[in-house]
C-alpha cells in the first residue's frame, strides 16, 4: 500500500483515468455488471503495483495496461463465449481510448485556463488557496476574514460557475481541427 503522500497522487490521478478504463472495459465487456467488477479490480491493481508506476509516463495509459490484461485474463476465462476480441483489437482499442482521454484532458485544460483567467482576483486567489495548496474552507476563511461556510459556499458556486464554462467553451470550439 502507498504512503499517504503517494496514496493522495494515486487517488488525483486514478480519478483522472477512471473514466477512460471505464469506457475502454465497458466497451469490450458485455455485461456491464462484469465491466464494473473489471474496473474495480484494476483500481486495486493499480493500488497494488504504484510503486511500479513510472511518473515519467502517462498514468492512464498505465492503468490502461492494468485494464487490458484484467479483460484478458477474463475473456480467457470465458473463451467459450463467442463475442471473445482478439489481443490485437483490444490492445488496438487501449490505446484509442487513451488517445481520446488524452485529447479531451487537453481540451479541458485548456478550457480551464481561459476561464480561471476569467475569474475575479479574489475568486481565483480562493481557487489557488483551496485547490493548490489545499487550505481547508475555514483556513482560507482566516486568511481572507471570511466565515469557512461563506468560503465553502463561494467556493462551491466557483466550481459551478468554472464547469459551466468549460462546457461552453469546448462546445464553441467543436470537434478537434474546426
Amino acid at each position: 500500500m502507498p504512503d499517504p503522500a503517494q496514496q493522495r497522487n494515486l487517488t488525483v490521478l486514478w480519478m483522472k483515468a477512471q473514466p477512460a478504463v471505464s469506457a475502454y472495459l465497458h466497451s469490450i465487456i458485455f455485461d456491464r455488471h462484469h465491466a464494473e467488477d473489471l474496473l474495480q479490480q484494476t483500481a486495486m491493481h493499480c493500488t497494488d503495483k504504484f510503486e511500479q508506476y513510472d511518473p515519467a509516463r502517462p498514468f492512464t495509459a498505465w492503468a490502461m495496461g492494468m485494464a487490458r490484461l484484467n479483460a484478458l485474463h477474463y475473456m480467457r476465462t470465458r473463451g467459450r463465449d463467442r463475442h471473445r476480441f482478439g489481443d490485437d483489437l483490444l490492445a488496438s482499442l487501449a490505446q484509442a481510448q487513451v488517445a481520446v482521454h488524452e485529447e479531451e484532458g487537453t481540451a479541458m485544460a485548456d478550457a480551464l485556463r481561459l476561464c480561471l483567467a476569467d475569474l475575479p482576483k479574489h475568486n481565483r486567489r480562493m481557487v489557488e488557496l483551496r485547490h493548490l495548496r489545499g487550505m481547508s474552507p475555514p483556513d482560507i476563511g482566516q486568511k481572507i476574514g471570511k466565515t469557512g461556510n461563506s468560503v465553502a459556499v463561494t467556493l462551491h458556486r466557483i466550481r459551478k460557475g468554472l464547469g459551466k464554462c468549460i462546457t461552453q467553451r469546448i462546445d464553441d470550439a467543436g470537434p478537434a481541427g474546426e
